[in-house]
């Protein structure tokens, strides 16, 4: 199974980005924010056979299992540094990692998305919603504002999916009209929706001044959580624009699949076909300023999020 944070250690079989998403929580947790390799691997180590001479603290010369994972999960958070665009939350000085909180909403929106990533989004037990604020939800009005910014100064969005109100024809009328194409709401084939959102979650698009067809538009699905591979392909935007646009758009739109976890090893093979964002490209695309309303929200929900699993990140929440 996948680490979670309510399963305190990551399992002997987690993967690399699950072990560097349970360094960075450690961190966040730890009283100076602050904490080095060799206590990563004492936390780590829990059989009877640890001996504490096996280490020393001078050296750093060290002779455990777990060594070798704790080693591939720094190298997976120097990678983090490099690619979230000077965005990264945390420093990595030799065998020391510290979280760097100076730029509060960096911070913010990367730790909002680890925990998007490490709670319970789904599921049993879930653990989505904190101060009546939906984790998910608020992940969609992210996304929102991280496509018009990858797809330019004027760009256009709207948000279709469960944080979007209204009824599911009436959602595809008023795109319709935003986009000025595609023609009209129309069931072909008498289909009925299935679904609200029809996996559409935010449309992005860049239009011309002229209001003519023929702009680069944007289908985007939005997932936090770890089970989200299953769900790669259930957007497909030809073959919603065909079920509910009277008319098709002179350029089928860019199916975009938007993640808060991280993918390394299986990342060519995975976004076949797709415009793909995880977390990393996510932060490297994130606006110098977002909505103070969404930046609220995000407080709101981190504030619950950070009580239940003791993360000293109070000075971030405040007002």
């Amino acid at each position: 199974m996948p680490y979670k944070l309510a399963e305190k250690l990551p399992s002997p079989k987690s993967t690399t980005v699950e072990m560097a998403d349970f360094i960075e929580i450690e961190c966040l947790k730890a009283a100076e924010l602050r904490i080095s390799h060799l206590s990563i691997v004492k936390s780590l180590d829990v059989s009877d056979d640890y001996q504490e001479d096996e280490v020393d603290e001078d050296n750093l010369v060290r002779d455990n299992a777990e060594e070798k994972r704790v080693d591939d999960a720094f190298e997976e958070i120097e990678l983090r540094y490099q690619c979230c665009n000077k965005r990264y939350p945390f420093n990595l000085d030799r065998e020391i990692i510290t979280a760097n909180l100076e730029n509060s909403t960096t911070s913010l929106i990367y730790i909002y998305l680890l925990l998007c990533t490490r709670l319970k989004m789904g599921g049993k037990n879930i653990e989505r919603i904190f101060n009546d604020i939906d984790g998910a939800l608020i992940f969609e009005k992210l996304c929102k504002c991280i496509l018009e910014n990858f797809w330019g100064s004027r760009a256009k969005s709207v948000l279709f999916g469960t944080s979007a109100a209204g009824g599911f024809s009436k959602k595809v009328e008023e795109l319709i009209i935003e986009l000025k194409e595609g023609g009209a709401y129309k069931s072909k084939d008498g289909v009925v929706p299935s679904a609200n959102d029809d996996n559409l979650d935010v449309v992005v698009w860049n239009g011309f001044n002229d209001e003519r067809c023929s702009q680069l538009i944007g289908f985007a699905q939005c997932k936090t959580g770890v089970s989200w591979k299953e769900e790669l392909y259930q957007l497909s935007p030809g073959a919603f624009t065909q079920k509910w646009f009277s008319d098709m758009p002179s350029l089928e739109p860019i199916s975009i699949f938007m993640i808060s976890d991280i993918v390394r090893e299986e990342f060519y093979s995975t976004t076949a076909k797709l415009l793909f964002f995880d977390r990393c490209r996510i932060m490297d695309y994130l606006p110098e300023s977002l909505d103070n309303t969404l930046i609220s929200e995000i407080k709101l929900w981190l504030k619950g999020a950070s009580v239940k699993y003791s993360l000293n990140i109070e000075g971030l929440l405040k007002n």
